[in-house]
């Protein structure tokens, strides 16, 4: 985990230190960065730092170049949050919990029309009610949706263009939007197929990954062919009726308020077989001994399955071994 964070936070870095990198290029192009603002190819020198400041003097006066020049570039490095995801809002995770409900807030904010933008919110609220603008010791109350930024953005070269701003035309607003609003998307498609491997067996067939359904029936019809049966000291395979039985009828327990699992009791007889996370059904004579069975490798999974067994009638489990 820790080794995919910080793989993570260089990726972050990385993109967002190359997406700085072409909007310098696209603001020397258009003439708003010109060779003396540069100390090096890539750092710039004598840019105003006051940029959350400069944005709320934008929306009521002309900026000059270099001012214009710190807005820009600081609304494309500090770009707010902004999500692909569908069901976020239902997610478990406290931290991303927090950074949606900060979301959520400032915009609730912002359409209230107390506040033009963004940053005016940030340096008439935050500034005056807590002494900084960014979001400090793990809180994500500061952190702004990507498209109240964008909406700043657009209110911005509209006030700038009637204020007589010469670098506001309408090709350089659209370059600066498309910084500001580009985001890799999620995997699909081809790009998901290129990360795959070939099976080793079917040489031009591609790989289930481990969470789809053709992934899950394959161990699970895996499962159900190495299982055997010890039957008055004979040990055999499932027989065909038995097989038809089960094989499409994988079920998972159901776990109730109380944190244990409840296992359906049939008038068959029927005995709940673990192995790995799937739980079926085979009919139980009572000369059966069924073994070799999993239980995720670990034993309090057998007590576990010993315990709910116990009250229909089988007695005794061991780690490997079910005897009736």
């Amino acid at each position: 985990m820790e080794r995919r964070l910080a793989r993570s936070t260089r990726r972050l870095i990385r993109r967002r230190a190359h997406r700085l990198l072409r909007a310098k290029r696209l603001l020397k192009r258009e003439g708003l960065l010109r060779a003396e603002d540069f100390s090096s190819p890539t750092e710039l020198q004598n840019l105003p730092i006051n940029a959350w400041e400069l944005r709320v003097k934008g929306l009521t006066h002309k900026l000059e170049r270099k001012e214009w020049s710190a807005v820009l570039l600081h609304l494309i490095k500090h770009r707010g949050y902004l999500s692909q995801r569908k069901n976020e809002s239902k997610t478990d995770n406290k931290e991303l919990g927090s950074l949606l409900k900060g979301v959520k807030e400032n915009h609730r904010l912002l359409q209230s029309n107390d506040y033009r933008s963004p940053a005016e919110l940030a340096v008439k609220k935050f500034k005056e009610n807590t002494g900084h603008i960014r979001n400090q010791r793990g809180e994500y109350t500061h952190t702004f949706d990507r498209l109240d930024l964008h909406s700043e953005l657009q209110l911005l070269f509209n006030i700038q263009r009637e204020l007589g701003n010469p670098y506001t035309s309408v090709s350089l607003e659209q370059q600066v939007s498309a910084l500001l609003m580009s985001q890799k998307k999620a995997l699909s498609g081809e790009a998901v197929l290129k990360m795959l491997g070939k099976c080793s067996h079917e040489k031009t067939e591609y790989k289930a990954a481990k969470n789809t359904y053709s992934a899950e029936r394959f161990v699970w019809l895996t499962k159900l062919n190495n299982l055997r049966i010890l039957e008055n000291g004979t040990e055999r395979g499932l027989t065909e009726s038995e097989r038809q039985l089960v094989i499409n009828q994988p079920i998972i327990a159901l776990r109730n308020e109380k944190g244990s699992y409840n296992l359906p009791r049939t008038k068959h007889s029927l005995i709940m077989v673990v192995s790995t996370e799937i739980k079926t059904k085979i009919q139980k004579p009572k000369s059966i001994l069924i073994y070799r069975l999993r239980f995720c490798g670990r034993a309090k999974n057998s007590q576990f399955f010993a315990r709910t067994l116990s009250p229909l009638g089988y007695v005794r489990i061991s780690a490997n071994r079910l005897h009736a």
